[in-house]
């Protein structure tokens, strides 16, 4: 399937406040699936699933006209707001440890994605950069131990789970 992650800041929940999770959803009712799963809730002021699809759907018109058109039209039909994205681990589970990429590879998180600071102090800024250079560090070291000097896809994706696995730990 297709999938569109956006992350919404401030600014993008004033201009469109129905993309606002409930604020009323309890910590009792997370992973009971559907809308009432902290990962997916329907918007606090969406009253039918209908509603979120022609919502999301014009909002894709109005802010990526370009990319809208390339859009099959019957993905807005599965629109869901999520709270976090389904495919991270960000809290443990039994057996499980903390990730931030994703089991196969494919994606690593770093900055605010995977880490959230307070402003104030600019540790979001210096976290990131850190991230990004233990990143590089990762992949440049699994490179070296299999004697590449041109990294290949399998060699980036080692490094995103091996990124992924020991980064938590030292945020």
């Amino acid at each position: 399937g297709f999938s569109i992650t956006i992350v919404c800041y401030d600014e993008t929940l004033e201009r469109y406040p129905w993309l606002a999770p409930p604020a009323d959803l309890k910590t009792g009712d997370y992973g009971k699936g559907g809308w009432e799963d902290e990962s997916s809730a329907l918007p606090e002021a969406m009253k039918s699933e209908s509603t979120l699809s022609k919502n999301m759907e014009a909002m894709f018109q109005e802010e990526l006209p370009a990319f809208y058109e390339l859009l099959d039209k019957e993905i807005f039909q599965s629109a869901r707001v999520n709270r976090r994205v389904t495919w991270l681990r960000m809290s443990a589970i039994e057996d499980k440890n903390i990730t931030y990429s994703t089991e196969d590879g494919l994606v690593a998180l770093i900055g605010d994605s995977a880490h959230a600071m307070t402003p104030s102090m600019g540790e979001g800024c210096n976290t990131a950069l850190e991230s990004a250079v233990k990143l590089v560090d990762t992949v440049t070291s699994i490179m070296e131990q299999k004697g590449e000097s041109a990294c290949s896809a399998e060699t980036i994706s080692e490094g995103f789970i091996k990124y992924g696995l020991d980064r938590p730990k030292d945020c």
